[in-house]
């Protein structure tokens, strides 16, 4: 592997021994990073473009979290079951975990414990599989269900992008929720930078342009 994006790949995946692997080194090299905007071409779906804006999250006392907002055309996106499209994220010293989802103004889920995504430093084929209880809160009351999640390091490819071929981790990600039908998608994630494309549950995928900060 050569290049200065192969050298990242590397070094993502191998950090030096002597190297501190803080939750701000993680975070980093998820692209968790404070002021970071995505743009996104959607190959299909309803929506033509859409931005993912990573922010700070002042919600959670001593945690590194950043929220991920995505807007389409301008407005929060909604996902199919009607949540406001707005993740937190929180980067620990060897993981990041998803903690919610949702704007928690209207409708939120939060999960018990955490989802854990992937784990730093990296290593091929490693599997996280998860069962979390989810607490959906909104005006109309509490409710909570079970979900299973597994992400599984398919391996490192190339993603072409608005910004050139980009070396990837490919991660992949099953959910099941309340033991109904196994649903897939695929993150495919360059390091330092964040998600060069997303393949989403419901079929729409999203492929980088550009991005910000």
């Amino acid at each position: 592997m050569t290049g200065a994006i192969g050298l990242a790949l590397a070094a993502l995946a191998c950090p030096p021994a002597e190297e501190e692997v803080t939750a701000e080194t993680v975070a980093a090299a998820f692209g968790l990073v404070d002021g970071r905007i995505m743009h996104y071409e959607v190959t299909s779906g309803a929506t033509a473009t859409e931005d993912h804006e990573y922010k700070r999250s002042s919600s959670y006392a001593e945690r590194l979290v950043v929220t991920r907002i995505e807007r389409g055309q301008g407005w929060i996106r909604e996902e199919p079951d009607g949540t406001a499209a707005v993740t937190d994220f929180e980067a620990l010293p060897q993981q990041v975990q998803i903690v919610a989802v949702g704007d928690c103004y209207q409708r939120c889920v939060e999960f018990a414990p955490p989802i854990p995504v992937a784990s730093y430093p990296w290593a091929k084929n490693a599997r996280l599989e998860t069962t979390v209880t989810a607490t959906v809160r909104e005006a109309s009351g509490t409710s909570q269900h079970s979900e299973r999640h597994t992400f599984i390091v398919a391996g490192e490819g190339i993603a072409d992008t608005g910004e050139g071929a980009l070396e990837v981790f490919e991660i992949s990600w099953q959910r099941i929720v309340d033991g109904g039908t196994p649903e897939s998608a695929m993150l495919y994630l360059a390091p330092e930078l964040g998600l060069a494309r997303i393949d989403r549950f419901e079929g729409a995928s999203l492929e980088l342009s550009s991005h910000e900060n």
